[in-house]
């Protein structure tokens, strides 16, 4: 390592080299390693020296302008990198050079003139393709980014970053089988690289072959024990399949580790909720949030955590950090109106609006009277399916849906009323019911219905696939066959799932899904049932809302709107939960359920 002194020789050697014309070359290469080591100052005296024995030095005007746009003066960049394209314009590096200072100057054609000019003079330099890509996908003009990129990795199969920046660019555009692909590349060519491995995994992962991330994952960690991202990565994954308990320990391992890694302490608070283990999770959300105090995801995450012990006020207070997650609507956060934040509406038209799925709709819908007894005029937005139903609610003026022109002065999400109504368990307002079937509807399937002489029960046992923890509230299919054969009940399946989703309707039930186009005809049908019998989805809180007696199915620990504890919701007055004593077993919850309808049955 040079001294400062050593360092002050060696410049003035390269200055009194620089005033030699022969030595010039000698000059810039030391001028060059200056510049590398970002000794900006030294290099550029260097550079300086050179033009006054050489002005016409086109690359001490090419690195001297490098120094120019690295400190920001991006005019005065591009004329000096322009005079040295004037006197040797066949240098592949100049025309990058100016192609970058350029884009900084938003002149998108300039730039991409000299990075197309710098691809045609070296070909063989996979950093010039990598440049082109970068400004093509910057101009979302993807095909021709992809083609660069492919290009640059054609020319240096190898080339570290541009693997990683095309892997990244193919995940940001969700093409995750053709990401995992050049990430698998990069790990036979850097296996030491840990991060292509762990972009692989999570490739794989996104493409549903789970099992095979996992073992991406065990083998990374198992080459470096030590490697916290895979450690983490990996507890996530297992916590994920449900294989809590080796994500827990897996997790410690990374604390212990890297015990002031606030992501690992999130992963560690995340799993011991999984757990049922609140307090402690609580606790690691608080450390991990010591360490960065405004970081938005691990509040939303311990929000969650709080609800589900039962702190409804701090818990709503703190899930207002969601707004600044990377994964809220973006539609929301930038719909160009004030967010509502209680006070007198005066008249003003307010809208209110989802942002999760209709079940969260159906649940916080109770908040809408609430909000027009402040004097506005409300207006309810949701998705399409929800639509009939909303109609149904006290207070509201219009239900619009996505594409309907709609007016207004201010906005809440509905998931955002319980923190603006400052709402704790024992002020939850639980006024059933606040959502109605029509009548004519209900009328029809009274008639529908009327062959039926036994107790009528409506099941529905698989929430949406998509939601992220379906894999927990959903149960298989076969799981429910002893409610379809008990002596003076006749169940019926409400069952809904996404086009192309399948599932078996088990034997004993009729179905209805059918003839249930919306939730209007759902709450119809719901409404000439005799029971509900449902896991936490849409059709559990829609019954609640309309106070249809509803039996709902939980895993041992559900979402945070059921808590940990009780058979009964103060959401839902008329509900009784029936959960898992132990994690996964829906069988036994089944079980209960089957026994309580044949004694319901029997007394009926």
């Amino acid at each position: 390592m040079n001294t400062h002194s050593d360092n002050e020789k060696i410049l003035a050697e390269a200055l009194r080299l620089a005033e030699v014309l022969d030595k010039i070359d000698e000059a810039l290469a030391v001028a060059m390693k200056q510049h590398q080591a970002g000794n900006l100052e030294g290099a550029e005296t260097i550079y300086r020296k050179v033009l006054q024995v050489d002005p016409h030095n086109a690359e001490a005007l090419h690195l001297l302008g490098l120094i120019t746009f690295q400190r920001g003066s991006l005019s005065r960049a591009a004329k000096r990198i322009r005079q040295a394209i004037a006197i040797d314009g066949e240098r592949g590096p100049f025309h990058n050079s100016l192609g970058n200072v350029a884009l900084k100057m938003n002149k998108y054609d300039e730039a991409e003139t000299h990075f197309r000019r710098a691809v045609e003079l070296e070909p063989g330099n996979s950093e010039f393709h990598a440049s082109l890509g970068a400004f093509l996908a910057g101009q979302n003009r993807t095909d021709e980014a992809l083609a660069a990129y492919r290009q640059a990795l054609d020319v240096n199969p190898g080339h570290e970053s541009t693997t990683l920046i095309l892997g990244n660019y193919l995940v940001h555009l969700e093409r995750f089988g053709e990401a995992a692909d050049v990430f698998r590349r990069g790990v036979e060519h850097h296996p030491e690289n840990s991060i292509f491995s762990n972009d692989l995994a999570g490739c794989l992962w996104n493409l549903g072959q789970h099992g095979e991330a996992v073992d991406v994952y065990r083998k990374l960690v198992k080459a470096d024990p030590a490697n916290i991202d895979g450690l983490r990565n990996l507890a996530t994954a297992l916590r994920m399949m449900e294989q809590t308990e080796e994500a827990e320990a897996i997790c410690r391992r990374a604390v212990k580790l890297a015990p002031g890694d606030p992501l690992t302490q999130d992963c560690l608070g995340n799993i011991l909720v999984d757990l049922g283990h609140v307090e402690e999770g609580l606790a690691a959300y608080g450390a991990a949030l010591d360490l960065v105090p405004g970081n938005a995801d691990i509040h939303s995450h311990r929000a969650l955590a709080r609800l589900l012990s039962g702190d409804l006020k701090g818990g709503f207070e703190e899930y207002e950090w969601r707004w600044k997650v990377s994964s809220f609507p973006a539609s929301i956060r930038n719909i160009p109106r004030p967010v509502w934040d209680g006070s007198p509406l005066d008249g003003q038209t307010i809208l209110l609006h989802g942002e999760q799925g209709a079940g969260d709709t159906f649940h916080f819908a109770r908040y809408a009277p609430m909000v027009a007894e402040r004097g506005g005029r409300v207006l309810v937005g949701c998705q399409p399916g929800p639509r009939r139903v909303l109609q149904s609610l006290a207070g509201v003026d219009r239900v619009a849906t996505e594409g309907d022109a709609v007016s207004f002065d201010c906005h809440a999400p509905l998931m955002s009323l319980p923190h603006i109504f400052g709402t704790t368990r024992e002020t939850i307002p639980a006024d059933v019911p606040y959502l109605f079937a029509e009548e004519e509807l209900s009328a029809a399937w009274e008639k529908r219905l009327e062959a039926f002489e036994g107790l009528k029960v409506g099941v529905a046992w698989r929430g949406g696939p998509s939601h992220a923890q379906d894999r927990k509230r959903s149960l298989p299919d076969e799981v429910l066959a002893p409610l379809g054969d008990i002596p003076g009940v006749d169940v019926f399946s409400l069952q809904k799932l996404p086009s192309g989703t399948v599932f078996q309707v088990p034997a004993g039930f009729t179905d209805l899904a059918p003839e249930l186009n919306d939730f209007a005809d759902t709450a119809a049908a719901m409404d000439r049932l005799d029971l509900i019998v449902s896991v936490d989805t849409s059709v559990a809180h829609l019954a609640g809302a309309m106070a249809r007696p509803i039996w709902i199915m939980l895993p041992k620990v559900p979402e945070w709107r059921w808590f940990m504890e009780g058979e009964g919701s103060p959401w839902y007055p008329q509900a009784r939960l029936f959960r898992q004593g132990e994690a996964g077993d829906w069988k036994g919850v089944v079980k209960r359920v089957a026994d309580a309808l044949k004694s319901m049955a029997g007394a009926s």
